[in-house]
């Protein structure tokens, strides 16, 4: 897909190229709504591929930041318009031209461990321009180059090529089969069941799903259905095979599960996220509900207590909400909505 709008369920697209533009008559700022977006997409186990100029240094600092994972600061201005890629990584032993409008700058990006810098201008000091991040949560390219106005030069130093190393680290295959799915309810409490639903292609054949704490822990089923006992997080692995081919989908703590206790129940049909967890100014609330209504947000502690209280208007859609946290102690609380089809709650640790 091509849009020019923020997508309404992000998760169902295993990568998003987000071209925010790198020069001044083109260029996008994100704001803290879109940021948030992007940022849920992420935590829930999302691939982005950001090309920004102002987004490194001189756009409002937002969650989305914090997982690029980069440092920026002010420098001399340096030229890059020649590109060269970084040894022990996919973009060795290519180099490029580069014809963008802007082909300078007076800030410097540098990778925060574990990320990596996949490309740089090259010269004493080298300046880094674009980052890679390669884990097991989520994946990120963040660059300051358009990647439209590279100049092709010999192999394997073409714009094709580039972008094959993309769609390989980004792990797209375009010759067999992309495992996805989505579950019906993520958080749930103990005791309660998850039904899973494949959305893989193309010509999918066989199944093979791990559920490490659920019963049945392992299922050859297409849609199965899977009980969890015990409050925790929880993993899941997909692989799916067309018969030749074989790929393997991994998300990191995808299922909650609390204990719900006393009159705290799940409701079904409405979705709750929180983050950054811990958190230590304000956390951000996500609320994916069936119908619009009138709801009470609240924090609680863990005797019971209500510190914080707020009437919310849902839209039967998403909806942002922002909650302040910086004047209470550290600890374990409770983030609960309570609407018209019951309770639902996260916890959320704040230091």
């Amino acid at each position: 897909d091509q849009i020019n709008a923020l997508p309404d369920d992000p998760d169902l697209y295993s990568t998003i190229f987000l071209i925010l533009g790198t020069n001044n008559q083109g260029s996008h700022s994100l704001n803290t709504d879109e940021a948030l977006f992007f940022s849920s997409y992420l935590n829930n186990g999302g691939k982005l591929y950001l090309e920004s100029y102002s987004f490194w240094y001189y756009s409002d600092s937002t969650y989305l930041h914090h997982y690029l994972k980069y440092a920026s600061q002010k420098v001399s201005p340096y030229l890059f318009d020649s590109i060269f890629g970084k040894q022990a990584t996919f973009s060795e032993g290519m180099k490029y031209r580069f014809n963008g409008p802007i082909h300078y700058a007076p800030f410097a990006i540098e990778p925060v461990n574990p990320a990596y810098c996949l490309f740089s201008n090259n010269l004493n000091p080298d300046r880094c321009l674009q980052i890679a991040y390669d884990g097991d949560d989520y994946k990120t390219i963040g660059t300051l180059v358009e990647f439209g106005q590279l100049i092709d030069a010999l192999p394997p130093s073409t714009k094709e090529n580039l972008m094959l190393k993309y769609l390989d680290f980004f792990r797209i295959n375009t010759d067999g089969p992309y495992p996805l799915f989505h579950a019906e309810e993520r958080n749930i409490c103990k005791g309660q069941t998850v039904s899973f639903l494949d959305d893989s292609y193309d010509n999918v054949s066989s199944w093979s799903w791990e559920f490490p704490g659920g019963s049945p822990a392992t299922s050859g089923d297409a849609n199965p259905v899977v009980l969890y006992a015990n409050p925790g997080d929880y993993d899941i692995s997909l692989t799916v095979s067309d018969g030749t081919e074989s790929w393997t989908l991994n998300r990191k703590a995808y299922i909650h599960v609390d204990e719900c206790s006393g009159i705290v129940e799940k409701h079904r049909g409405t979705e709750l996220k929180v983050f950054p967890n811990p958190a230590d100014d304000e956390i951000n609330v996500l609320v994916n509900s069936r119908k619009p209504e009138n709801a009470n947000l609240r924090i609680t502690d863990l005797q019971g207590r209500t510190v914080l209280s707020m009437e919310v208007s849902l839209s039967g859609k998403k909806d942002w909400i922002v909650l302040p946290v910086s004047n209470l102690l550290s600890g374990l609380y409770l983030v609960s909505l309570h609407s018209s089809e019951g309770v639902i709650y996260q916890k959320v640790v704040v230091k």
